[in-house]
């Protein structure tokens, strides 16, 4: 059984041909000095200096709009965020207090119910690691900066939901803190 692979045609966005345009222009101008150039070198005439500085010239424009052309394609092949190219949806809520139990704020996604990774995080302002996590989340852990006197703890947990309150972590003594919730949606 014989198949051909074949692709899907390129799709270029216009402001990706007019710069492919703009380059080949130069290209077409630096041919055009360059074999000047090359021609006087051939008759062993040595290239004057305009010839010379008009092809560096030339080179150095080149160069420049194949970066240019590198990264409006770098651009237009990076996936859009959002789901319409709009603004993200809103995916994380905080809260700040001073207590012995940083709450992170109650989140609704703007996605809608999901299959959601929930992270719970709260950072304090004194060096104590979380005794307590929130109920239901796992792979609870603690960093504690001795040298700034402060501590991060985070939990998470996967969850089918349309909105999540997360619960408090629990510190040994009051500090002031501020706790997030984060969903990723996969």
């Amino acid at each position: 059984m014989n198949q051909e692979l074949q692709t899907a045609p390129e799709r270029k966005s216009a402001e990706e041909i007019e710069a492919f345009d703009g380059f080949m222009h130069a290209f077409e101008a630096f041919k055009e000095a360059n074999d000047e150039r090359l021609g006087r070198i051939e008759r062993k005439v040595a290239a004057d200096v305009l010839t010379v500085d008009k092809v560096d010239r030339i080179n150095r424009a080149l160069d420049e709009q194949k970066r240019a052309m590198d990264q409006i394609v770098l651009k237009n092949r990076r996936p859009q965020l959002g789901h319409d190219g709009g603004p993200l949806p809103s995916h994380f809520a905080v809260a700040a207090a001073s207590s012995t139990a940083p709450n992170p704020a109650s989140l609704t996604p703007s996605g809608g119910s999901a299959n959601y990774l929930w992270l719970a995080v709260f950072h304090a302002g004194s060096n104590q690691p979380a005794t307590g996590y929130p109920t239901n989340y796992t792979n609870g852990q603690t960093i504690g900066i001795a040298s700034s006197g402060s501590a991060t703890a985070s939990a998470q947990r996967a969850l089918t939901a349309s909105s999540e309150d997360p619960g408090a972590f629990t510190i040994a003594s009051s500090a002031a803190w501020a706790a997030y919730t984060v969903a990723i949606k996969p």
